[in-house]
């Protein structure tokens, strides 16, 4: 039995030796570096490696940079998964405008212009003026792409909250409707925003409204009276741009003084 049992074991120990050594093989430098037999193998290759390396890497045909890495517009689409035609007659007969202000964190920006693309719908982006100079070229060079996208003639130095920031989507609109594209609705978004339905479902939630503003109007809380009460002013710091805040009225009665007689 002793003898028998140690037969077992040691065949169970060659085979995943063998195993391991086979595998091993066909991992080596040498096997996954030979020489492919088409460009895309070697694509594939060099692309995994350059993965394995944290780096970003595509290949480039005779097409415009693109921000993402040198790769041709039609390629880049292919792999990201864009839409490229209307999934249904109801979305094609119905295009919507987008409204986009963004100022940083290109990826994010590309992830959401991603998920919220469809080719009968037309976007405008407007870039803060403040923006670093290579992100404004990545989001050119993706806009490149699409020609149902573009950037807003005219660009703002955003203050988050203030009035500049309500003049870079009035910029958009501007253009918007200059536009050949006969949409129905604009949505706004900022960079950090993110879909929740489809195309489709947005489409089908605002033909309920019949061509109706739905932008609500409230009343504002006590803590925030006083932004609609009193001039606030938009000032630059030595490293960011902030308000000022003054005892001045605003020339006309707010909202809510009138609201309360």
């Amino acid at each position: 039995m002793n003898l028998w049992m140690s037969c077992v074991f040691a065949f169970t120990a060659l085979s995943v030796v063998t195993f391991v050594v086979f595998y091993n093989s066909q991992l080596s430098p040498s096997n996954l570096y030979q020489t492919p037999n088409s460009s895309s193998e070697k694509t594939s290759i060099i692309a995994c490696d350059y993965g394995l390396q944290n780096h970003t890497f595509f290949m480039w045909g005779n097409t415009v940079p693109h921000p993402l890495g040198r790769i041709s517009c039609q390629l880049y689409k292919t792999q990201s998964h864009y839409i490229t035609r209307p999934l249904s007659e109801e979305e094609a007969a119905f295009p919507l405008a987008y409204t986009m202000v963004i100022h940083k964190d290109f990826n994010t920006f590309e992830r959401l212009f991603r998920a919220i693309y469809t080719p009968q719908n037309v976007y405008c982006v407007h870039v803060d003026e403040k923006a670093p100079g290579k992100f404004k070229r990545a989001v050119w060079q993706l806009l490149e792409c699409f020609p149902n996208a573009f950037l807003a003639s005219e660009t703002k130095k955003v203050v988050y909250g203030g009035f500049s920031r309500l003049q870079a989507d009035l910029n958009c609109m501007k253009d918007l409707l200059a536009s050949k594209v006969p949409w129905k609705y604009v949505l706004n978004t900022c960079g950090q925003d993110f879909p929740l339905k489809t195309n489709k479902e947005i489409v089908q939630h605002l033909k309920r409204f019949k061509g109706k503003n739905i932008t609500p109007g409230v009343l504002p809380p006590k803590h925030a009276i006083v932004r609609t009460k009193y001039v606030h002013q938009e000032r630059i710091g030595r490293s960011n741009w902030y308000f000022l805040d003054s005892n001045e009225t605003k020339g006309r009665k707010s909202f809510l003084e009138q609201q309360s007689k």
